[in-house]
């Protein structure tokens, strides 16, 4: 991802929560760092209820961060390790904010 603006000018950086948060809420669910056994169920049935493929995760990532003038440039690239199916899926892309002329 690159920004516009100098390092210096505070009001082009983004944080990493910035960015955590725009995948996050692109998923299907949130993303539990830790689960006990009887939550798993909870979280399983969450994602079950609200599917989201890899391109579609893609796609909602650039739509959010495309909307932010900060942004001037990224890549986005999605993996999902599949383990019943015996391929994983991929998705990525790019974006370049086009320069004002």
């Amino acid at each position: 991802m690159r920004t516009a603006g100098h390092a210096r000018d505070s009001s082009t950086w983004i944080w990493i929560e910035e960015i955590i948060d725009a995948a996050e809420a692109s998923a299907s669910c949130p993303v539990y760092p830790l689960l006990k056994r009887p939550d798993e169920r909870y979280v399983t049935m969450q994602a079950y209820d609200n599917p989201v493929y890899v391109e579609v995760m893609v796609r909602n990532v650039a739509i959010r961060l495309n909307e932010d003038p900060r942004i001037t440039w990224f890549r986005v690239h999605a993996r999902n390790d599949e383990s019943i199916h015996n391929h994983s899926a991929f998705a990525s892309t790019r974006w370049r904010r086009p320069v004002a002329s």
